[in-house]
């Protein structure tokens, strides 16, 4: 049965994020502890000079994503100078950082901690630790305190809008395990309860607590949805 499975996914093209990291491993690659690629067949990272890439902890790479660490540019010197000045830098990305679909992380470049990268974003040079950056090439656009405070006013309003996509269109109450995170806006902080948030905490051991200890706002999700006006 191994063998088949086996053969299935080799010809399927499929690879898991743990396979994806080994296999770089084997190519010199650090990758750290946790760190997700999101869909490997559509990730790109330069093997041939996979030892010049390091990436840390608690990543998530997304699809599409491209990792360099050299490139091909001085084949264009090579056909007009007769010249071959072949370029390799060291490509960084840190701890905790989030990296958009499609974006491009060109040689050279070194991603802080704690940073988020924009879909379609061309990253080269220095990204500082706690910022946001996107565009092409890519230029800060926040502080990652700036960000945390856009996205925690827009928080309940994400809430109501999923639970409103599931009423609307699968002609159903949402359930606990369907609002995901949100659940901290509702969830009776019971043993009852605790399992909703474990099953949160499939990447980061820290997000059931962090869910568990936001501000309760309502007593249940029938009084979310109700005082929201979606049932």
């Amino acid at each position: 049965m191994k063998i088949i499975n086996a053969l299935k996914k080799k010809i399927s093209g499929r690879m898991s994020s743990e396979e994806y990291s080994a296999y770089l491993r084997g190519k010199g690659a650090t990758i750290g502890k946790t760190t997700v690629f999101i869909d490997p067949k559509q990730t790109h990272v330069d093997e041939q000079a996979a030892f010049l890439i390091f990436i840390g902890d608690y990543c998530t790479i997304t699809a599409g994503v491209t990792i360099l660490a050299h490139d091909y540019s001085f084949s264009v010197l090579n056909n007009t100078y007769g010249i071959m000045p072949q370029n390799h830098r060291q490509t960084k990305i840190g701890n905790n950082v989030f990296v958009g679909r499609g974006a491009t992380i060109l040689m050279g470049a070194e991603i802080g901690d704690n940073c988020i990268i924009g879909a379609g974003a061309v990253v080269s040079g220095k990204v500082p630790d706690n910022t946001v950056w996107a565009g092409n090439p890519a230029k800060q656009i926040s502080t990652l305190d700036a960000f945390k405070e856009k996205r925690a006013k827009y928080y309940e309003d994400g809430a109501i809008t999923l639970a409103k996509g599931i009423i609307t269109r699968l002609g159903r109450k949402p359930t606990y395990e369907e609002m995901g995170a949100y659940i901290g806006l509702f969830a009776p902080r019971t043993e009852e309860f605790r399992k909703y948030f474990e099953a949160l905490s499939k990447r980061y051991e820290t997000v059931a607590d962090n869910v568990w200890n936001m501000e309760k706002k309502y007593i249940d999700l029938d009084d979310f949805l109700e005082k929201n006006h979606l049932i």
